[in-house]
């Protein structure tokens, strides 16, 4: 049984956007490995990062507006990438060229959209602070797997979009895990000048084919009922072994990967109208090794605590008690890990997005009981607070 039906947000490890990381665990356990779903471009101003965008064009930079009807504004610029050999500096300002190869305003999008058209030539005309006039610059853009190397050595698949002409960027990756379990990992970066962005958990969504939604797992929850573990272990490690006895759940079962290698020789013998006898011998090797979901993970800590429990009330005959409550303060600091990293990586949605600013992190949903869809779409809504208006995300991966 999944330890899910007692903390409604499992054991999730939620790791941000902005790096992979290896997960807090108990001594002895491995690290999960997510599955990531294959993101699909929905509209001319969505792109895909990681592994599976390394052939796509780029000229490597990140660029905003904070108004309609003004030129681009570079953030960053990728050292050594085209833009950076063109000369391009953070802060400069971008336009587009037209028929007349003469400066014309560009959005964030027909820039991504002329990026994506592989051409050799990409004409622009930047302007830096103090100087008089555009300055007309021609860059050669590079494949991805070129500029951002680093991507292709990640699981991560991601898709991306900019909002209101580059006023804002959000980017996405969808994880499932092996209990029916998701994890929607999103990025949001503030390009505007002037106006925060506001975020809430609750107006974010994942949804099948169909439209039914995938049951969101309240953080606030998880933080809780996983804080109340660590009291239980805290107080047997401090002596407190009246704790009341809860018998462990069934263990889930055990996932195994296996690896296995072939070798051999063969004879074909001739038996007559076009058939042969296989004739040889084949010796193959396998190994199976075990792999444990957070779930698993957290169930497993969850029936430690609740053993320890009987361990002490049957351990005073033998003066095993020091020892064990030794072993429920170790449950302890580890269930503190799991907390600290479950808060850090956890998308924050009380606080709004400053100007300049970007927010990193992930939201947990079970899907539901009748999926059988192979498309999932996530939506996420971002409120502007100055405009008093809420942008509609729509993001789509396959199963």
């Amino acid at each position: 049984m999944s330890l899910r039906n007692q903390l409604p947000r499992g054991a999730f490890l939620l790791v941000t956007l902005s790096l992979l990381t290896a997960r807090i665990l108990f001594a002895g356990q491995v690290a999960e490995t997510w599955i990531f779903l294959a993101p699909v471009a929905l509209g001319t101003c969505q792109s895909f990062q990681g592994p599976t965008a390394q052939g796509a064009s780029t000229i490597g930079i990140v660029e905003g507006t904070s108004q309609s009807g003004e030129p681009l504004r570079v953030i960053e610029v990728v050292p050594g990438g085209p833009a950076s050999i063109a000369g391009i500096l953070p802060g400069d300002s971008l336009w587009g060229g037209d028929s007349n190869d003469l400066p014309a305003l560009i959005d964030s999008c027909e820039l991504l959209r002329r990026e994506l058209s592989g051409t050799s030539d990409l004409v622009l005309f930047s302007q830096r602070t103090g100087q008089q006039e555009p300055t007309r610059i021609v860059i050669h853009p590079k494949l991805r797997r070129d500029v951002y190397p680093d991507e292709g050595r990640t699981q991560w698949r991601m898709v991306s979009e900019f909002l209101d002409g580059g006023r804002f960027r959000l980017t996405g990756a969808l994880a499932r895990g092996s209990q029916g379990d998701f994890e929607l990992r999103l990025g949001i970066h503030n390009l505007q000048t002037a106006s925060l962005l506001q975020l809430d958990e609750s107006k974010i969504f994942l949804l099948d084919e169909q439209g039914a939604e995938f049951a969101h797992q309240p953080f606030t929850q998880w933080k809780q009922e996983l804080e109340s573990l660590i009291a239980q272990a805290n107080a047997l490690a401090q002596g407190m072994d009246y704790v009341h006895y809860a018998a462990p759940q069934t263990p889930p079962p055990t996932h195994y990967h296996i690896s296995s290698s072939a070798d051999g020789s063969y004879v074909l013998m001739p038996i007559g109208g076009g058939a042969y006898q296989v004739n040889g011998q084949t010796q193959v090797e396998s190994t199976v090794s075990p792999e444990y979901t957070p779930n698993e993970q957290m169930a497993q800590a969850a029936r430690g605590i609740a053993s320890l429990v009987e361990a002490i009330r049957t351990a005073r005959a033998n003066k095993e008690i020091a020892r064990l409550r030794q072993r429920a303060a170790a449950n302890a600091e580890g269930l503190k890990s799991l907390l600290a990293a479950g808060v850090a990586s956890h998308l924050e949605t009380a606080a709004p997005i400053a100007p300049g600013a970007r927010r990193t992190g992930a939201v947990a949903f079970v899907q539901p009981t009748s999926l059988n869809s192979t498309i999932v779409n996530a939506v996420v809504v971002v409120s502007d607070s100055a405009a008093k208006h809420d942008y509609f995300i729509k993001l789509q991966f396959h199963l």
